[in-house]
């Protein structure tokens, strides 16, 4: 990892040296790192703000079906808003939906932790969730069956 010259460079110092070298790769001014194989998270720092980041899932090209997945969207982050203090959102070009958070730098190791397990966590959640909803709504569906009354 570069020299640690931020609060969030030194905070990643000693988060990936208590985690036996676990460190983050250096993109384009920001830290990414990937747990489980899977979720991938850019953090950076903008004075004394972090931002973490994470694209979460591609919209259907079918804008019904794109827009339906929004609905949905919606809908579910409204009845977790008290749960978590990341927000989905649909990237600028309109074609992937994403989770951020932005919050103070942490204080500390620990603080620091517990903002990034949160935040994986969370983007577990709506990575699962997405695909379900996406699988629900790209399924093909069978006939409609009339039912007949005598």
């Amino acid at each position: 990892m570069a020299e640690a010259n931020s609060q969030l460079d030194r905070l990643l110092v000693d988060w990936a040296r208590a985690r036996d070298g676990f460190a983050p790769e250096r993109r384009d001014g920001h830290y990414v790192f990937v747990f489980d194989g899977e979720y991938e998270v850019e953090l950076s720092q903008d004075g004394s703000r972090m931002l973490m980041r994470s694209e979460l899932e591609m919209l259907p090209a079918d804008i019904r079906l794109a827009n339906t997945l929004i609905e949905r969207v919606l809908s579910i982050h409204l009845g977790r808003s008290m749960a978590g203090e990341e927000i989905v959102t649909v990237e600028p070009e309109g074609k992937r939906l994403i989770l951020f958070r932005e919050l103070p730098v942490p204080e500390s190791v620990t603080r620091f932790s517990e903002a990034i397990g949160a935040f994986v966590n969370a983007a577990a959640f709506w990575t699962r969730r997405l695909r379900a909803e996406i699988a629900t709504e790209t399924a093909p569906r069978g006939p409609q069956m009339r039912m007949m009354y005598p």
